[in-house]
């Protein structure tokens, strides 16, 4: 039997929640890249380069330094960004030739090409992209206003 990664393109996206939330509060974009090369997952620099193309082509803002973990070989990276935008975390797995994005952004169309970047920079022979909106998806009145806060 097939598995469903057997059936997909290279470069598959999944778009969920079809229509738009009442209230967006942004859109988050799960990410993982597989059949990377993987010296390319153990270096910190790769990824930071990765991270800091996405960071820079979309005018985001990073707050203070990014966290960064290398671990021992044959393992990878952990690197994470914290963003006045929400954030960006990226954990490799070279024993495995996967790279793990996780990209949250209060803003609706802050699109990246990470179908077209990762196989380039990573060698990645398989990119499966998902995209989540989030946001309030009911009528339901939403609970009192907090004090201060604009209407």
């Amino acid at each position: 039997m097939a598995s469903l990664v057997d059936n997909l393109d290279m470069r598959e996206s999944i778009v969920s929640n079809d229509s738009a939330p009442i209230v967006s509060v942004g859109t988050q974009w799960v990410v993982d890249a597989c059949g990377c090369d993987p010296i390319k997952l153990q270096s910190l620099e790769t990824i930071g380069s990765i991270c800091q193309q996405v960071i820079d082509s979309l005018g985001l803002h990073v707050i203070g330094s990014p966290a960064s973990h290398r671990f021992a070989a044959p393992h990878g990276v952990t690197m994470l960004y914290l963003l006045s935008e929400s954030h960006l975390a990226v954990h490799t797995y070279p024993e495995h030739g996967l790279a793990t994005f996780n990209f949250v952004c209060c803003r609706d169309h802050a699109e990246w090409p990470w179908e077209d970047e990762l196989p380039r920079v990573l060698g990645a022979n398989h990119v499966f992209q998902r995209v989540l909106r989030r946001g309030t998806w009911s009528n339901e009145p939403a609970p009192e206003s907090i004090p201060g806060a604009s209407q």
